[in-house]
């Protein structure tokens, strides 16, 4: 294949891109324009000159009722945003309490956990105890861990002659 043709082609696919661009802008123009020409208010010029009036018909508004203290809105809108929070309040302490009574049940079965270890450490300290008494005795180890001159039978006959 020729690079020639491969650059030829590329060069077409980024022409028509191009053209395909400026097609959608256009269209796109065009489009925004016509939106903006049907936000557009109407707008006419008075047919006289002057002071424009009009009639309301001597119907004065009623004025707003004073709010309530704390009130948002001053209407039901009020009550609903009430009645809402007070249950999103609600599912947060059923929630809440639901956590806790886990975390009591967990710190529980550690603590649990924590005297059966600490018991079974007590029995192997006292077997350890045992077992090196018994190491002793059979190595004829002082209570400072140092062997004795004389082994334990000597020692015996020697306190046995001696009394």
């Amino acid at each position: 294949m020729d690079k020639r043709s491969d650059m030829v082609s590329i060069r077409d696919e980024i022409a028509e891109a191009g053209r395909e661009q400026d097609r959608l802008l256009a269209e796109h123009d065009h489009w925004m324009a016509r939106r903006n020409a049907a936000r557009a208010a109407p707008v006419s010029e008075t047919p006289s000159p002057g002071l424009i009036t009009k009639d309301y018909g001597g119907d004065a508004t009623q004025p707003a009722p004073e709010r309530a203290p704390g009130a948002f809105f001053g209407d039901y809108r009020d009550d609903m945003l009430a009645r809402n929070l007070g249950i999103v309040i609600a599912e947060l302490q059923r929630e809440w309490r639901r956590e806790r009574r886990e975390y009591r049940n967990a710190i529980i079965r550690l603590q649990r956990e924590a005297a059966g270890d600490r018991a079974e450490m007590r029995r192997e300290r006292a077997l350890l105890y045992d077992e090196i008494k018994t190491l002793r005795k059979r190595l004829d180890l002082n209570e400072q861990g140092r062997v004795d001159e004389l082994p334990r039978k000597a020692r015996e006959r020697a306190k046995r002659h001696a009394t």
